[in-house]
């Protein structure tokens, strides 16, 4: 007894290799044709096997298209395969495909039908045994299509076998079957930017090249104005054309269809240009920093050049940086799916090192964001002197300030790519906007208004200081034009973030109008001349009591110089002086 309950048990074991229980060995049915009795075999004929070549794989998605090989093996010892007419076709093997059961179902046999929600077939396939060395073997492929679930999937074969001439047990049916099970996730979903977000992106980054085209026109038209000549035309073209290409590179950051050779474009056409359109403006900066600290204030020895070494040194850091990344983390398009979700994905550009040059180029920038933040702090107290410093300082700030914002914004939405591409392309738009705006509207309306910001120089003891006459308004005519000259501390009350403060503007029209009457009439006499004095002298300290609202008390110098009558003029205009001088005192 015990040696018959031990043969049993090694004979469960031996069998209990098969995928029915959970193995890995083929199992085999033998069906007597004679009498179509079928039996599960415990252990296959020796010879018979059935092996993937070419397994599913691993990871497999809904509704995909996979391509699998098994080889069937059969011994010649078994007998004589007998072919079968298949289809007008003599074969030795009549039947081999795959079968996927779902895991639910339990033992997935060959015999079970192609049942929707149960189990799905391949087409069936036929094929001769080719003699290799002591066997007979024959390679098949088929393609999986399944839907998402866990399946258990089989590949079947089929021979025929005579063992004899005639008479039961002489001809059999072998069916081999070898399984791997493979869970088959939903189909993968590309989450993609609306073509909505798309247009009204590109319509942004439109119209904000169109502004700084417009700006680069006026920059042309003006070059020979004083107040651009300062900032020289060349330096804020530059601006300009950094901006333009900032603005319309943010369409490689969701309006194109996203591959490798934009992955290594990207960030030359964003990032880099608002780097360098900042290290000019880091350049600017250092220029009025390093003058101010030249006792000797010689400008001619801090040129323009001095700007374009600053910003030459600080985009080519950032370049660097940018060349190596290119080299060494080499960007290509890869599947990113969000967090927890093996379904949605999004295309992303993707280099082996992402992390640390990524963290890299942040800690670049936030270093020379701190540097013009840190410099313009130092020179805000000479705003005064250098008008175009408070405007670069505003334009440093406010990309400092976009920075801050949209960095973790965007690093909260990553795994959206619609208000991710909105969030990054606004960023650049606005940066790219911000510079050469902040920079120019404020020239462009001192142009307009006619007022002309001037800088006087005076000697105090052995060294030689910068300082502006305080509230000082000039007018000069010539011919019966006026030229009105404003410097110092009125400068802040007629200029505010550029914009000429109308009362103010309307004043310095009257006083234009007043000393052209003078000139008018001067000829007809003292008396009528010392009129159209007395009236200009009334808008004179109208204008000084609207600048005397400055930090500093104001007072309006008015000098009134003409080659051919100044002998007529001087007294009456040096009575006004004496006035004006004794309105300072009190």
């Amino acid at each position: 007894m015990k040696i018959v309950l031990l043969a049993s048990l090694l004979l469960t074991s031996v069998a209990g290799q098969g995928y029915d229980v959970g193995g890995t060995d083929p199992l085999c049915w033998q069906t007597d044709l004679n009498t179509t009795q079928r039996i599960q075999m415990p252990k296959c004929p020796s010879g018979m096997t059935m092996t993937f070549t070419l397994p599913l794989p691993e990871s497999m998605r809904a509704m995909s298209a996979y391509t699998t090989a098994y080889t069937m093996t059969v011994d010649p010892s078994m007998g004589v395969i007998t072919k079968k007419t298949v289809k007008e076709k003599s074969v030795d093997v009549p039947h081999a495909n795959i079968h996927s059961c779902l895991q639910k179902v339990g033992f997935c046999s060959p015999f079970v039908a192609n049942t929707p929600g149960l189990a799905t077939h391949t087409p069936a396939l036929v094929g001769d045994l080719v003699l290799t060395e002591k066997s007979l073997t024959q390679t098949f492929t088929s393609d999986v299509v399944l839907e998402a679930s866990m399946y258990t999937v089989i590949a079947h074969g089929r021979v025929f076998v005579s063992k004899c001439a005639s008479g039961p047990g002489c001809k059999f049916q072998y069916d081999i079957a070898a399984a791997i099970r493979r869970t088959v996730l939903p189909q993968e979903n590309q989450v993609i930017i609306p073509t909505s977000v798309k247009t009204g992106m590109l319509s942004v980054a439109s119209i904000a090249t169109g502004i700084i085209f417009i700006t680069l026109a006026l920059i042309a038209k003006w070059r020979q104005e004083k107040v651009m000549r300062f900032s020289q035309p060349l330096f804020l073209g530059l601006l300009c054309i950094s901006g333009v290409v900032a603005s319309m590179g943010t369409l490689t950051l969701g309006y194109f269809d996203l591959n490798d050779s934009i992955c290594q474009v990207q960030p030359w056409v964003t990032t880099f240009p608002v780097v360098v359109m900042f290290s000019f403006l880091l350049g600017k900066t250092f220029r009025v920093m390093a003058i101010l600290n030249n006792k000797k204030l010689k400008k001619k020895t801090i040129g323009p050049e001095f700007v374009v070494a600053v910003a030459a040194l600080v985009s080519g850091l950032y370049a660097v940086i940018l060349l190596v990344s290119h080299f060494v983390n080499t960007a290509h398009v890869v599947r990113a799916f969000q967090p927890h979700d093996e379904i949605n994905f999004t295309l992303v550009c993707a280099g082996p090192f992402d992390d640390i040059f990524s963290w890299l180029k942040i800690g670049y920038c936030v270093t020379i964001l701190l540097a013009g933040v840190a410099v313009c702090k130092l020179t805000s107290d000479f705003v005064a002197l250098f008008n175009e410093s408070s405007h670069i300082a505003f334009a440093i700030q406010a990309i400092g300030f976009l920075g801050i914002v949209i960095l973790p914004t965007s690093s909260a939405v990553r795994s959206e790519p619609a208000p991710l591409y909105m969030l990054n392309s606004l960023g650049l738009i606005l940066s790219a906007l911000v510079v050469p705006c902040s920079l120019m509207i404020p020239k462009f309306r001192l142009i307009l208004s006619g007022v002309e910001i001037s800088v006087s120089e005076k000697n105090k003891g052995d060294e030689q200081k910068t300082s502006v006459r305080t509230g000082s308004v000039q007018t000069r005519t010539t011919g019966g034009s006026t030229t009105i000259k404003v410097s110092g501390e009125s400068k802040r009350s007629l200029i505010s973030d550029g914009v000429v403060n109308g009362e103010v503007k309307q004043l310095l029209r009257a006083v234009k109008e007043a000393t052209a009457d003078i000139l008018n009439n001067q000829a007809a006499g003292i008396a009528i001349a010392n009129d159209a004095l007395e009236n200009l002298q009334i808008d004179v300290q109208r204008l000084n009591a609207v600048l005397s609202g400055s930090t500093r008390p104001s007072t309006v110098e008015v000098e009134l110089k003409d080659k051919v009558n100044h002998a007529a003029i001087t007294p009456v205009s040096d009575t006004l002086k004496q006035r004006s001088k004794s309105n300072q005192a009190a």
